[in-house]
């Protein structure tokens, strides 16, 4: 149940230190190990390019989010969030609304 996409890019990410052949024994036994890994569960995935376009709405009131500062944040949410209602847009800037009052970055 997790998208190809996903798949590869751990898969690059496992072996960019590594000397492994695409598609060679041990890059295969890792992509199915993933894949068992990964059966029966749903994956979703915010990016910290998602995290930048909600905090783009900020700029105009003056506040700029580091790429840091979005990381700390997705660190919040992952570690706040609720499963009754999930992550989604107004989650993540809900948070991003804390963290800025939280941290004094208000803006214009």
């Amino acid at each position: 149940m997790i998208h190809d996409h996903y798949v590869d890019g751990m898969l690059k990410e496992i072996t960019k230190n590594h000397v492994y052949e695409e598609y060679s024994g041990l890059w295969k036994a890792t992509e199915d190990a993933i894949r068992r890994y990964w059966a029966g569960k749903i994956l979703a995935v915010w990016t910290l390019e998602d995290f930048r376009t909600i905090a783009e709405d900020y700029k105009e009131r003056g506040v700029v989010l580091s790429d840091e500062q979005l990381v700390e944040i997705m660190q919040e949410v992952d570690e706040n969030w609720d499963a009754e209602h999930g992550i989604n847009w107004e989650v993540i800037q809900f948070q991003i609304e804390l963290y800025i009052e939280r941290h004094g970055l208000k803006g214009k």
